[in-house]
């Protein structure tokens, strides 16, 4: 790494791209608001395509369906469509289907960072 700075450049991007179980704390914690753990799983998918910061708003495909989500950040179906509907009604997301549309990206940064303990 020393003789090739590009090389260097390229393990630190992978290495802080990579955050391994940290995910799950993200999606999982039952510390955090649903809004919140919805939101770090928005992120977590759209991560490779704001890569570069070029799009700032994209359109994104669930890999899963709301029921596998809704198990996936611990909690129940019920919450999660409640929790997409406010998110809706916030502008953060456009979900229809498995499409979600996300207008600001870097708005949905700035709002997962808004925990209220």
């Amino acid at each position: 790494m020393d003789e090739d700075p590009r090389l260097a450049h390229r393990f630190l991007r992978t290495v802080s791209r990579d955050r391994g179980p940290v995910d799950g704390l993200l999606l999982r914690n039952p510390q955090l608001p649903v809004r919140i753990r919805l939101i770090n799983f928005l992120i977590i998918l759209g991560e490779h395509l704001y890569a570069d910061g070029d799009n700032v708003q994209f359109t994104l495909t669930l890999p899963l369906q709301r029921q596998q989500i809704a198990s996936m950040i611990g909690t129940r179906s019920e919450t999660l469509s409640r929790t997409i509907a406010g998110l809706q009604d916030e502008g953060l997301a456009q979900f229809n289907r498995r499409e979600v549309h996300i207008p600001d990206y870097e708005y949905l940064l700035q709002e997962s960072e808004n925990v209220v303990h």
